[in-house]
């Protein structure tokens, strides 16, 4: 592996400090970006689970996709009333 790095380096021209400077930052960046996935799985998954149970205490657990689509369209629709109204407003 010395032998590798050092042809690496050659090849780079740069020092074997410069490389290894290099490396350590990229690997301590890996790391640093993995606890930032991690930590954002995590918040993630709470706010799922905060959704399902929102969702069970107020019966929505319970809807058919149709119910739901239903629902989505006529969200949509009054959002785009809403907007519209305020866009004429101006």
């Amino acid at each position: 592996m010395l032998k590798r790095a050092k042809k690496l380096a050659a090849r780079e021209n740069r020092t074997m400090s410069e490389l290894i400077r290099e490396a350590l930052r990229r690997y301590e960046q890996g790391a640093q970006a993995s606890e930032i996935r991690q930590a954002a799985l995590m918040e993630f998954q709470q706010a799922v689970e905060a959704f399902r149970v929102k969702a069970r205490r107020e019966g929505l657990d319970k809807l058919s996709m149709s119910d739901l689509n239903k629902g989505i369209a006529a969200a949509r629709k009054e959002r785009r009333k809403r907007l519209g109204v305020t866009r004429s407003a101006k």
